[in-house]
């Protein structure tokens, strides 16, 4: 369905774009160009093998709803089925067509435009359900459903997290058949639970009239930033991606769209994608993401420990070349980690947390002789090891000493500059003093 023509794309109502500037198009048995479309043509096409043919369908018919069947319709006398596929028009809204769109349509009391395709089916209804149009959109359930008595009125909570980032409580009645917004009791309390997404249609005062399950798939395989797929499912611009935030965070979930994820992360690392019948990606929800590009490695020596309030995180002060820096890490990860001992923290480049613990190359030598010219020890074992320029050497108390402060036959511990490395020394701290 055209909504305009761009640079010979036509964009449609569903957000999709079509590069026809290689097609051939007919309508009414006559060669078009893009510019020939107007708003509100319907395309056939078939880029099948580069083919790239497209036909605009004339096949239309004007009138009113009579009747709405639980599988079918009837305008002016004449029945049609609701077809696989078949979607309706109202304003900017293209979806699929039910009994219940249908119905609202007939409620409206105005014509609508039918477009059939060649096998005569009914594949697209326009028309308007006026005040009765409901607002729909995906949102976050933030707290599992309870069931309450409003004024002996069956009434039940719906917490959720909508695509603005707004946090919204709705609380919605049973209806007369004892189902909650178009669902049953039982389907209700399976499906509004905490971190679900679903999808929500309220009217105009606000009143959720109809919530709907997505589909979901659990996320196997890294989403980065440059794919266009996740799980077979296609990625949208307009995908709205819920990332979870730290327990620290007064919102347990911050809200972007997938075109605006590069300020927020490089990856996605473990989650749930929820799909339309189209096969499009309509919400993710981010459990893990990597917001780093790459990861740089610091050396030193730990000097404090701090835990954060509840115990999942930990602040890690270590000493970097005589610099003390603050890096943060989960509990899990840091819970060997212990005060006055060298590690390699490996961070992340962009929010600096820790990401995993190594232990650099070292080992422990007897000072045989020291050259502090050429800033080189010399071990009882012949061995020759060099402080490079930025290098530190320690006393048994953490202190920062000089080479000349060591005596001969001193127990040293050193750390080399790097693991590829048995020569070149970064830390050395002194065990003993004979």
């Amino acid at each position: 369905m055209v909504k305009e023509v761009k640079n010979n794309n036509i964009v449609s109502y569903n957000r999709e774009q079509l590069d026809i500037g290689e097609f051939t198009i007919v309508k009414d048995g006559k060669l078009i160009t893009p510019n020939d479309l107007n708003a509100g043509d319907l395309v056939f096409y078939n880029d099948h093998r580069n083919v790239n043919f497209g036909v605009v369908s004339t096949n239309t018919k004007k009138g009113k709803i009579e009747r709405v069947y639980t599988d079918g319709f009837k305008v002016d006398g004449k029945t049609y089925d609701i077809v696989s596929g078949a979607k309706y028009l109202d304003g900017n809204e293209l979806g699929n067509l039910d009994t219940n769109i249908l119905d609202q349509m007939k409620e409206e009391g105005k014509e609508v435009n039918l477009y059939f395709d060649f096998a005569k089916n009914v594949l697209l209804v326009l028309g308007s359900r006026g005040d009765r149009v409901l607002t729909s959109e995906y949102a976050l359930v933030t707290r599992d459903t309870k069931h309450f008595s409003n004024r002996g009125e069956d009434t039940y909570t719906l917490d959720v997290l909508n695509s603005k980032g707004d946090m919204i409580e709705y609380d919605v009645p049973k209806d007369k058949d004892g189902n909650i917004a178009k669902l049953l009791e039982e389907d209700w309390n399976n499906i509004i639970k905490k971190d679900n997404l679903i999808k929500i249609s309220v009217d105009k005062n606000n009143n959720v009239k109809e919530v709907k399950k997505l589909e979901s798939t659990n996320i196997e395989k890294n989403i980065n930033l440059n794919d266009i797929y996740a799980e077979g499912y296609k990625l949208h611009p307009d995908t709205l991606v819920f990332i979870a935030q730290d327990k620290d965070s007064t919102e347990p979930y911050k809200v972007v769209s997938w075109k605006d994820a590069h300020n927020e992360f490089n990856k996605i690392k473990t989650g749930v994608i929820y799909t339309n019948e189209m096969y499009r990606v309509v919400g993710i929800v981010a459990k893990e993401v990597d917001v780093n590009e790459k990861t740089i490695e610091y050396t030193g020596l730990v000097r404090e420990i701090y835990e954060y309030i509840g115990g999942y995180k930990k602040d890690i002060e270590i000493e970097i070349d005589g610099e003390k820096l603050i890096f943060a890490g989960k509990s899990s990860l840091l819970e060997n980690i212990r005060k006055w001992e060298f590690v390699t923290l490996v961070v992340g480049d962009k929010d600096n947390e820790i990401l995993e613990i190594k232990q650099p190359k070292s080992q422990t030598i007897i000072v045989d002789s020291i050259q502090t010219t050429r800033r080189t020890i010399e071990d009882t074992d012949g061995n020759v090891y060099e402080l490079i320029k930025k290098g530190i050497i320690y006393d048994e108390n953490f202190n920062q000493i000089s080479l000349r402060d060591i005596n001969q036959q001193s127990k040293l511990k050193i750390y080399f500059d790097d693991s590829n490395t048995s020569r070149f020394i970064r830390y050395a701290t002194i065990v003993y003093n004979n």
